[in-house]
């Protein structure tokens, strides 16, 4: 993720804590950088899920983001991990 997107991400998060979070959580940013390499979004995106409990994963949105992360992250929905 460039760093302008990083900084505006980061920015948005930051304000919505502030306003309380949402449903009274705060989000809690965790950076994994793929550098391009297409096989690493798929582990990384598995590491988010399952080691650190994510509930969503926020990526950019341009020709370098494999089409393959939107199903893997679906796939790996905590709700359907075993």
């Amino acid at each position: 993720m460039e760093s302008s997107m990083a900084d505006a991400t980061l920015f948005a998060i930051d304000e919505v804590n502030a306003a309380g979070g949402i449903n009274g959580r705060e989000l809690v940013p965790i950076h994994l950088d793929p550098a391009g390499d297409l096989t690493a979004y798929y582990y990384l995106a598995k590491q988010l899920l399952v080691e650190h409990g994510a509930s969503d994963v926020i990526s950019p949105n341009g020709e370098k983001t494999p089409p393959a992360l939107a199903a893997i992250t679906m796939m790996m929905q905590p709700s359907t991990m075993n």
